[in-house]
């Protein structure tokens, strides 16, 4: 199923481009960053509304936190927080700091990993009477960062928020189901699938893990078939179902089905420690004792303590 550094692909959703790996640096990060269409215009035009706005700086203090949030969408993130410095500083003290301010600028420090100066925005933004789009957005990020920092109970705390303010948002379902999992709450993470496959009936993720769930939760094996089936009608190309499934029929005892499941998902990806452990289970109850050590071997070298992770799932060789 899915793994903590997963909800980086989720967090692409909020911000242009594509989501950062974990361990990059700076600069490579901001330089993957793919700008949204029209958003380097949208900056040029508000320079230029800047510089016929010098001498009022209430209306500078708005523009130059609408350009720095143009500013992200153009990737230009350095530049982006630069902006929300001047409308800082032109800010007159009778004005208030915009709901667009704290936003745009805990955006840009996510964006830019700097997660502890993202919650302190996030958290004024929460001080301050938003609407639910606003709220959605603001929890979504922070439930992000929680869950990447290992606050998991308090990533699902942002996340039930979510759905009780906007019921049919699937990203939320999914993030739960991960905090969830990383909880090893799996009966929970399976429940919040299951919405999710519900919201998105043609999104393939969804159904194969709720094939992992019912995997291992050890309950419901056909209803879990179903939905490793339904993920491969909708990806057939993705190893994680194939063996998904495959575990399903190691938990069926239907060992000749689960080795070729796994030899397709290992056809598709080599490093899967979890599918060259259970081929060597399923080749151990078929009568292949060597290919049984051979695999078991391998998937030891990838993942050493592999033997005591199945035992947890009631495997055993």
């Amino acid at each position: 199923m899915l793994v903590r550094t997963a909800i980086a692909v989720l967090l692409a959703t909020a911000f242009c481009g594509p989501a950062f790996p974990a361990g990059q640096g700076l600069s490579d990060r901001i330089a993957r960053c793919v700008p949204e269409p029209g958003a380097a215009e949208q900056v040029s035009d508000l320079t230029n509304e800047i510089a016929k706005a010098e001498q009022n700086p209430a209306q500078l203090f708005d523009l130059y936190v609408e350009r720095g949030r143009a500013r992200i969408t153009n990737c230009d993130l350095t530049s982006a927080l630069t902006d929300f410095d001047r409308a800082e500083r032109v800010k007159p003290s009778s004005l208030p700091f915009s709901t667009e301010f704290y936003i745009g600028r805990g955006d840009a420090h996510l964006r830019l990993q700097e997660r502890h100066d993202a919650l302190a925005d996030y958290d004024a933004a929460l001080a301050r009477n938003l609407n639910t789009e606003d709220e959605v957005h603001v929890r979504h990020m922070r439930g992000f960062i929680r869950t990447d920092q290992g606050e998991e109970r308090l990533a699902i705390a942002e996340f039930t928020r979510i759905i009780d303010l906007k019921p049919d948002y699937a990203d939320a379902y999914w993030l739960r189901a991960v905090s969830h999992e990383n909880l090893n709450d799996y009966s929970s993470a399976l429940a919040d699938y299951d919405q999710l496959a519900r919201l998105r009936p043609n999104d393939w993720t969804g159904w194969a893990q709720i094939c992992w769930g019912h995997a291992y939760l050890n309950r419901e094996l056909e209803e879990g078939l179903r939905a490793c089936n339904t993920a491969l009608r909708l990806n057939p190309n993705d190893p994680n179902s194939f063996d998904g499934r495959g575990f399903i029929n190691v938990r069926l005892r239907r060992f000749a089905d689960a080795i070729a499941d796994y030899d397709e998902a290992l056809r598709r990806q080599s490093w899967l420690p979890g599918s060259l452990y259970l081929r060597g289970v399923s080749k151990l109850r078929l009568g292949n004792a060597a290919g049984a050590k051979s695999d078991i071997a391998a998937a030891e070298v990838m993942e050493p303590k592999i033997a005591a992770r199945f035992a947890g799932y009631g495997i055993i060789p």
